[in-house]
Parts: C-alpha cells; structure tokens; sequence
C-alpha cells in the first residue's frame, strides 16, 4: 500500500531523479537512492487507526 504514495527516487549526492516504478538502486553517479513520498496525498488518505495492529 505503501507504494501508492510513493513519489519519484533521489540521489542525495547529486539531486537526479528517477522513475520510482523502475528498479534502480544506484544513481549514475553511484550513490544509493533515496525513495521520495507524496506527504500530501499520504496525509489525506492515511489515518491513524490505519497504523493499530500494524
């Protein structure tokens, strides 16, 4: 479910980005990407009582 929010990847080093549905691990630069969230639509469509029992 968690996938759904998620936004694009980016490299911490240099600030490319890429597609978040293609498996990529390392930037063209080689450093490890970071996945990137959609706060917004995670804030409106998640509620706490989601988390009870996770």
């Amino acid at each position: 479910m968690i996938f759904m929010y998620m936004s694009h990847l980016e490299c911490p080093k240099c600030g490319a980005t890429y597609d978040p549905h293609k498996l990529t691990q390392l930037c063209a630069c080689g450093s490890p990407l970071l996945v990137r969230y959609d706060l917004d639509k995670v804030k409106a469509n998640f509620k706490k009582s989601d988390l009870i029992g996770a």
